[in-house]
Parts: C-alpha cells; sequence; structure tokens
C-alpha cells in the first residue's frame, strides 16, 4: 500500500514538473525590421533603429506575468510590466511620407520558455504594422507582439510594445 502511494506521487510529481517549464533562454539578437521607426528609452539608456541588428540591454523572465495568460486582457498589463517586470518607457519616432511622428510607448523583452521552439524563441524580431500605430492614435492604447510555440499547442511571447500617442500615466 505505502508503495504504490509513493509510486504514485512520484509519478504525478514528475507529470507536474514536466509542465512546469522555466523561462532560461536569453536572446542576445534582435532587429527592428519596420521601417523608418527608431525606438529610443525615455532615460535615453538605448537606442533602436529600422534594420539595425542589437542586443537587448534588459530582459524579463515572465513566467508568472499575466502576459502569459491566453485569456488576459494584454493592454492593460502595461502598469504591471513596468513596476514588476523591467519593462521600459520607450518614444518612438515614425517617418512616413517625409513627416515624422512621435509616440510614448512601454517595452517588455521576456525570456524565453526552455521548451520554447521556432524562430521567436532565437531572436527578437521587432514588427509595428501601421494598423497598431493607427489604433494608437486619439488617446487609446495599442498592443503589438511577437509569440513563439510551445509543446502542446501553448504559445509564449518574446517581447511586447504597447504604443499610444499621449504618455502612459503610470
Amino acid at each position: 500500500m505505502r508503495a504504490n502511494m509513493f509510486l504514485t506521487t512520484v509519478i504525478l510529481s514528475v507529470f507536474f514538473l514536466a509542465g512546469c517549464a522555466t523561462q532560461n533562454k536569453v536572446i542576445d539578437k534582435a532587429q527592428l525590421s519596420t521601417q523608418q521607426v527608431t525606438i529610443t528609452a525615455e532615460d535615453n539608456s538605448f537606442t533602436i533603429r529600422s534594420g539595425e541588428l542589437f542586443k537587448p540591454s534588459f530582459r524579463s523572465e515572465t513566467s508568472k506575468f499575466e502576459l502569459q495568460n491566453k485569456n488576459a486582457n494584454i493592454i492593460d498589463l502595461y502598469d504591471e510590466a513596468l513596476k514588476k517586470y523591467g519593462a521600459k518607457k520607450v518614444k518612438l519616432s515614425v517617418n512616413k511620407d517625409g513627416l515624422s511622428t512621435e509616440f510614448h510607448g512601454i517595452l517588455l523583452f521576456s525570456n524565453v520558455f526552455d521548451d520554447g521552439f521556432g524562430p521567436g524563441s532565437r531572436s527578437y524580431q521587432l514588427k509595428i504594422p501601421e494598423m497598431y500605430l493607427a489604433a494608437a492614435r486619439g488617446g487609446k492604447i495599442s498592443v503589438v507582439y511577437e509569440t513563439y510555440p510551445r509543446p502542446a499547442g501553448k504559445a509564449g511571447k518574446s517581447w511586447v510594445l504597447w504604443i499610444s500617442d499621449l504618455p502612459f500615466e503610470i
């Protein structure tokens, strides 16, 4: 009887631990692929320019962040990203048709789950489609991010950028 209980406990523990992946993969390669965009930290600690390869100067382990919960409303999580996970306030300068438009943003780079795979688990590829910039006008908040696949149909987010034409009030 004790042997069966012990064996059951061991088996359940193995299954539980197998499902608890951690975010130990650190991504050291990144690129802003959207043309004519510059992202600058509000504290001037970094600048990211279109087309240039860069190594992120900060990353977070966000496995306990609601960001990884597919049912969470990610637009509302910028405050938590700043306060608990080391996200940075940034300014975006977008040049289009000779005109420059400024946006405010909050940028979060996350480590990747050990069981993550695919291109998004190996490098950050920042893409900011025009529709997300348009959705960030009039004081609204838009959010863009990159996902990468994980086993059992799960996914992780490797980076997140919240954007607005007004400063974020924290």
